[in-house]
C-alpha cells in the first residue's frame, strides 16, 4: 500500500472511530437527559402530592345571608398546625361574615366553616382555625432569602374556584415594590413569579423544591401574562407571631425556664432529664434563634416552638460566655406538670 493509501486508510479509520464515538454519545445523551427529566418529574410530582393535603380552598361571604347584597369571594390557605390552624391573605377574609373551608379530597376531611382568629391588615396575613376532630396535614414555613432569580417554585391554590390547582414557575424578581394587593395602601416587597397566580389563589402557599413555604401568593397583574406576586415567608412569619394565640396549643416542650434579656432569650434553669438538658443547654445561655428564626423575645420563641411539633429535631443558636454555639434539640410533648415550672416573672417551655 502506498503512502497515500496508507494515509487514506488511517484517516478513514480515525474518522470511523470518531463517528462511532459520536454516535454512542448521541445515543447516550438522550438517555441521560431522559433520566434527568424523569428525576425532575418525580421530584415535582412528589412535591405536589405531599403538599396538596395541607392546602385548602376558601369560599367567603360578606353581608347578610339570604339578602341580595351578599358578596361571595374566593381564596386559598394552608394548614400550619395539626390542630387546624391555617394561614391566608387578610384581604381574602376582610369583612367576611362566613368563611367556608374545603380541604383537599385526598385527606377525606369534610368541608367546614372557619373562625377568623386574627387579621394583620398591614401585612396582609390572617390566621384562621377549623375544628375537624383529628390532626390535619401541615406545611412548614421556610426561608425565602436563599431563593435566587430563576429558581423553580410551585404554587397551589383555588384560582377562579378551581380548588387545589398546581402551577409551576420561576422566581422572576425579588424585592418588587409598588404593588398594592386589592388597591390597599402600604409598601410591600414581593417575589415576582411567572407561575400562574389568579383571583382565588391569594393565600395559597408558594413552595420551594424542598417542600417548605417560601412565600404566600397574594397579588396578580390582571393586564399581564406570567406576572404575579407573592409575599416572602419572613414577612408572613413575622405577622403570624403577632397573631398567634396565647396559650399556644400542643407546643413542643424543651424543659427550660427563660426570661427576656438583651439580644435574646436567657435560660434561667434547665430541667434535668429534659430535651434541653440532653441537647447541652445550660443556665445563663442566651437563645438567639430557633431553626435560623430569630428569637428576640420569649413570646417569639414560644410561638416558634408551637410550630416545631414534638419529636421534630430543631437547631438552637445560643450565646454562651460570648461565644456562639449551635445545638441540636428534639422537643417533647409538654408534661402535665408544665404549669408548675412557671415561677413568677419566668416562662417555662
Amino acid at each position: 500500500m502506498d503512502g497515500a493509501a496508507r494515509g487514506r486508510g488511517y484517516l478513514g479509520a480515525g474518522w470511523c472511530a470518531l463517528l462511532l464515538a459520536g454516535a454512542v454519545a448521541a445515543r447516550a445523551a438522550p438517555r441521560d437527559g431522559a433520566l434527568e427529566v424523569a428525576r425532575e418529574r418525580r421530584l415535582l410530582v412528589s412535591l405536589a402530592r405531599d403538599a396538596r393535603p395541607a392546602v385548602v380552598a376558601l369560599f367567603t361571604e360578606t353581608g347578610t345571608a339570604g339578602t341580595p347584597d351578599v358578596h361571595k369571594g374566593l381564596g386559598s390557605g394552608f394548614f400550619i398546625h395539626p390542630d387546624g390552624y391555617l394561614l391566608t391573605s387578610q384581604h381574602v377574609v376582610q369583612g367576611a361574615t362566613r368563611v367556608r373551608v374545603q380541604p383537599a379530597p385526598e385527606t377525606g376531611l369534610p368541608e367546614t366553616e372557619a373562625q377568623v382568629l386574627g387579621e394583620d391588615e398591614a401585612a396582609d396575613v390572617a390566621l384562621l382555625k377549623v375544628e375537624l376532630g383529628r390532626p390535619v396535614p401541615v406545611l412548614r414555613l421556610g426561608r425565602s432569602a436563599p431563593l435566587q432569580v430563576a429558581d423553580w417554585i410551585m404554587v397551589i391554590g383555588n384560582p377562579f374556584g378551581l380548588p387545589h390547582t398546581v402551577s409551576l414557575g420561576i422566581v422572576s424578581f425579588k424585592g418588587r415594590t409598588g404593588i398594592h394587593p386589592g388597591g390597599r395602601g402600604g409598601e410591600f416587597e414581593f417575589i415576582q413569579t411567572d407561575a400562574a397566580i389568579n383571583p382565588g389563589s391569594s393565600g395559597g402557599p408558594v413552595l420551594g423544591l424542598d417542600g417548605e413555604v417560601v412565600a404566600m401568593a397574594n397579588a396578580v397583574n390582571v393586564s399581564g401574562q406570567g406576572i404575579a406576586f407573592a409575599q416572602p415567608s419572613e414577612a408572613v412569619e413575622a405577622a403570624l407571631l403577632r397573631l398567634w394565640p396565647d396559650p399556644v396549643p400542643r407546643r413542643s416542650w424543651l424543659g427550660l425556664r427563660v426570661r427576656d434579656a438583651a439580644g435574646g432569650v436567657e435560660v434561667e434553669a434547665v430541667q434535668p432529664g429534659g430535651p434541653a438538658a440532653a441537647a447541652g443547654l445550660r443556665a445563663g445561655d442566651v437563645i438567639l434563634s430557633l431553626d435560623d428564626r430569630e428569637a428576640p423575645l420569649v413570646r417569639a420563641l414560644a410561638a416558634q416552638l408551637a410550630l416545631t411539633f414534638p419529636g421534630t429535631p430543631a437547631s438552637l443558636r445560643v450565646l454562651r460566655n460570648g461565644r456562639a454555639l449551635t445545638l441540636s434539640v428534639r422537643g417533647a410533648a409538654a408534661p402535665a406538670q408544665d404549669a408548675a415550672l412557671r415561677p413568677p416573672g419566668s416562662s417555662a417551655m
